[in-house]
């Protein structure tokens, strides 16, 4: 079973979901939206700006429900930055 690590707060600003969790670069992951409000997902070199729209939506589940994106295959020297307000679940897939 996957390693389930503390919620991470968002608060409206790219995150990079490995530095947050403190899981080494590269960790195949499993990130679950659990804030009533989607949130965007890129996979980077470095931080996104904070204007930028780009990336795959984790949208808010509905009546309770969640939805997950699982990450893997993180291109060497990239991290995984996630934007929204609430709260991540992150699972330790490796």
């Amino acid at each position: 079973m996957a390693n389930t690590l503390p919620d991470v707060m968002l608060t409206g600003v790219w995150v990079d979901v490995y530095a947050a969790t403190g899981l080494t670069v590269g960790n195949k992951i499993q990130i679950q939206n659990k804030s009533s409000s989607p949130m965007l997902l890129q996979i980077q070199a470095s931080k996104p700006t904070e204007a930028s729209l780009d990336g795959w939506m984790l949208y808010s589940g509905m009546l309770g429900a969640s939805y997950e994106v699982g990450v893997s295959d993180i291109p060497a020297g990239s991290s995984v930055y996630v934007k929204g307000t609430g709260r991540i679940n992150v699972q330790d897939l490796s």
